[in-house]
């Protein structure tokens, strides 16, 4: 696809990214020459982005990317704010499938223990505990699983 031009130099903030039921989920914050022009969510459940515009910037950026199209099928399409930001999207470097687990792991181990017993087989399979990691729960755990623990994911991230 050939660059998308624009009169105004277009950003994007605030992107956060995680994996959903449908692919994958995010928010953003657009930004027109510095200064932020709509918020955009996709909720990973499917649908179309959702855009919040502020007053006539939608309007302003359909003006800039008029005349526009990109190829689909041998057919030329209008570029529409929503491919726009696609496109912008695209551009962003994407976590690693690692980088994404890691940082998932991460997030359990801030409100339960994590851990895995030498005989479960599933490599993603975990075990957890609905408490946050300390030496009491580590105790507990000793104490009901002993040398069956292969390890406590919490004291990864400790």
């Amino acid at each position: 696809m050939k660059k998308i031009k624009t009169a105004s130099v277009y950003t994007i903030e605030n992107y956060k990214s995680a994996n959903s039921r449908d692919g994958g989920s995010f928010r953003l914050k657009l930004c027109r020459d510095g200064e932020v022009v709509a918020s955009v969510v996709n909720d990973g459940r499917g649908g179309p982005m959702e855009f919040n515009w502020k007053k006539d910037e939608k309007t302003i950026l359909v003006n800039e990317l008029k005349g526009q199209t990109w190829d689909l099928d041998g057919k030329k399409i209008p570029v529409t704010p929503e491919h726009f930001v696609g496109v912008m999207i695209e551009a962003i470097p994407q976590p690693t499938e690692k980088e994404q687990g890691e940082a998932q792991h991460k997030a359990w181990c801030k409100k339960s223990t994590v851990f895995k017993l030498k005989t479960d087989m599933d490599p993603k399979a975990f075990r957890s505990v609905k408490a946050p990691f300390d030496a009491n729960v580590k105790a507990y755990l000793v104490k009901k699983y002993g040398d069956q623990i292969d390890f406590i994911m919490n004291e990864r991230y400790a």
